[in-house]
């Protein structure tokens, strides 16, 4: 059957699975009747209803003809072209088997342009990545970005090691290392029962900062006993800091959780939770299988190797025998890696010991109130205030009160940082100025102290650092 439109394209099967569909358009307003090609204007009244059915006969050169069915529609056109379509049926397997075996190659080359595309998109992806933790690099290295350090006052985090070895006694030479640093250790030659325990784990460790928060928050309800609006819930979020009248700079931390993986589960993926949790995966074979993680990696160096396993989210990669200086660097870049980091955007206020900067934490893109105190110009009774206000704003649980998030010092440059919420419609007072709202004005004895009735809330003295709520 030969037209004058254009070639006879494979475009889909029917229903059953052993039909051949095949849509024609024809040019110069042409359709098929039978298998002829007749003109429009011959028999126009027929052109707009055409629905026939025909036989032919399909067989290459040399092979036993057969008799097959077809259904002709015309469905219609645009631009003096015709669509014709014609759908075949037959009960040949032989025949059948040749369509599915095209219909099928048709897919694979779909399947082959749609996984070309995927690729191309995780090549870009990746390499934004990249270029995202460079520009971190060297936002770092012009202090743009601030990164929290741990403080002799922080309780240290606790870590939780978990060992996926299928070896007996590769498991073994790791437990018997954390033993030796103290830390907890968990093996298994199962990678699903690793999940299922590292699920656990930080499933035990949400519910039991819950508790100490709800156990806390319940201790600082004296606080606003007597005082106005003592029967109001605290406005501020409890997930955020802990509201206790001992809470001092302690800071609620989940453990730090490390799965050292084996070899044999380098070419299956990771689960999604463990990048959302944080969870610091680590590589560990032995000498010998080196060159096999290169191979199954595509990796000609070491550099480019470490490079593929962070593209899976593996951090780094160990090789046995372990020591305790390689085991302890590793516990000590998965601590540092959860430590907040703040984007510094613009600057809200500046003073003669202090700026304020608006920041964004990257980790949730939160944004925040950042203060930066220059320890080297304050004198050391000065010293001892800022540490008594910091340690009273953290501790004081009132609704108008700014409260602090979070606090640290910077040893080597002397700097002292205050995370602090960005109060974006509050208005600054001072001594002397005239107050939004109704106010009371009261003196004290041996300094000037300002306070405002509720709900206005706290104000600073005009020369120490004593805080005042008043009563009205």
């Amino acid at each position: 059957m030969r037209t004058s439109g254009d070639p006879l394209p494979l475009t889909s099967k029917g229903v059953n699975g052993t039909d051949l569909v095949l849509d024609l358009k024809l040019s110069e307003g042409g359709f098929i009747r039978q298998g002829s090609t007749l003109n429009a204007d011959d028999d126009t009244s027929s052109a707009l209803t055409y629905h026939s059915y025909c036989d032919a006969m399909l067989g290459g050169e040399g092979e036993e003809k057969e008799t097959i069915s077809a259904e002709i529609a015309k469905l219609g056109g645009a631009e003096g072209k015709q669509t014709v379509r014609i759908a075949f049926k037959s009960k040949c397997l032989r025949t059948q088997n040749a369509w599915q075996r095209q219909l099928l190659a048709q897919q694979r080359a779909l399947l082959d342009v749609v996984a070309g595309k995927l690729k191309a998109a995780e090549k870009t992806l990746k390499a934004d990545e990249e270029v995202k933790e460079e520009e971190r690099e060297l936002l770092r290295g012009f202090r743009k970005i601030v990164r929290r350090e741990q403080g002799a006052e922080d309780v240290q985090a606790p870590v939780e090691i978990f060992v996926v070895e299928k070896a007996q006694k590769l498991r073994a030479e790791t437990e018997e290392l954390c033993r030796i640093l103290s830390y907890p250790c968990q093996s298994y030659n199962s990678f699903s029962t690793a999940m299922e325990a590292v699920a656990q784990a930080s499933q035990s460790t949400v519910q039991r900062v819950v508790s100490m928060m709800s156990r806390n928050s319940g201790k600082s309800t004296d606080l606003l006993d007597g005082r106005p609006g003592g029967s109001l819930p605290d406005w501020r979020c409890r997930a955020l800091c802990t509201t206790g009248r001992n809470a001092g700079n302690v800071m609620l931390e989940t453990p730090t959780q490390i799965v050292l993986l084996g070899m044999a589960w380098l070419s299956r993926g990771l689960p999604s939770e463990w990048q959302q949790q944080g969870v610091y995966v680590v590589l560990i074979t032995e000498a010998g299988d080196f060159e096999d993680v290169g191979r199954q990696l595509l990796a000609s160096g070491e550099a480019e190797m470490r490079e593929k396993l962070r593209a899976r989210g593996i951090c780094d990669y160990l090789i046995h025998p372990l020591s305790l200086d390689s085991l302890s660097t590793v516990i000590s870049q998965a601590q540092e890696r959860r430590l907040e980091e703040y984007l510094l955007l613009d600057i809200l206020g500046r003073g003669a010991t202090a700026c304020v900067h608006k920041a964004k934490r990257l980790r949730d893109n939160e944004t925040l109130a950042l203060k930066e105190i220059n320890m080297r110009r304050l004198r050391k009774f000065a010293t001892e205030g800022i540490d008594r206000e910091l340690r009273l704003l953290r501790e004081l649980s009132w609704p108008t009160v700014v409260f602090t998030l979070d606090t640290w010092e910077n040893e080597k440059e002397k700097l002292r940082y205050v995370v602090m919420p960005v109060l974006e419609t509050a208005v600054a007072c001072s001594k002397g100025s005239r107050l939004p709202v109704k106010a009371k004005v009261q003196k004290g004895k041996k300094s000037n102290i300002l306070w405002t009735e509720w709900p206005t809330g706290m104000y600073r003295p005009s020369t120490d650092s004593r805080i005042c709520i008043g009563a009205g």
